[in-house]
């Protein structure tokens, strides 16, 4: 019902679900006639692994025929680092994460603050290329002569880039970078 009411979107457009049900072929009553009776439980996915977010919701009652228990649900989100930078935060504040995967999530744990992870728009390596032929295209004899001139690359770098910081970068270029002398950006 919350998938259906839109709240499991996040960015647009809702992402992609799959239903299962698993159980037992009985027979009904004297007639003999055989039903499909899901008593090993239901589970419902929302997302997808390779896509570095996945809801999994399923019977666990039911799975571990819990006769003391019959009704118990579990709730699970899996985040991957696909287009994410996964903060140690969540090891710590791991409720908060889980009730700001989804919206619909945000109702489940009382009094938990919802914390999102953001999406870091990757880029392909052919991009990152065209955007290289092109500056070459546009700058690369300027560059060759600034080469010539100093005959000393890393001084050239440094008279192109002086004044920038190091986050100073396209923003169709913008990705998570790492490195030990400054840290994470």
């Amino acid at each position: 019902e919350q998938y259906e009411n839109g709240e499991f979107i996040t960015r647009g457009a809702p992402p992609s679900y799959s239903y299962f049900e698993s159980g037992s072929l009985v027979t009904r009553d004297e007639s003999k006639k055989y039903g499909v009776v899901p008593d090993k439980g239901r589970t419902l996915y929302v997302g997808q692994r390779q896509n570095g977010k996945l809801f999994r919701g399923y019977e666990k009652g039911k799975q571990m025929k819990s006769i003391e228990y019959p009704d118990w649900v579990r709730l699970e989100v899996q985040i991957g680092n696909k287009s994410r930078v996964i903060p140690l935060d969540i090891l710590i504040d791991s409720d908060a994460y889980f009730t700001g995967a989804y919206p619909a999530l945000a109702s489940v744990l009382e009094n938990v603050e919802p914390k999102r992870i953001p999406i870091a728009r990757v880029i392909a390596n052919a991009q990152l290329h065209r955007y290289t032929e092109i500056a070459k295209k546009q700058y690369g004899k300027f560059i060759n002569f600034l080469n010539l001139m100093h005959q000393d690359s890393e001084h050239v770098i440094k008279l192109m880039t002086d004044g920038f910081l190091i986050t100073d970068i396209p923003d169709r270029l913008k990705i998570p970078l790492w490195s030990d002398s400054i840290g994470d950006i």
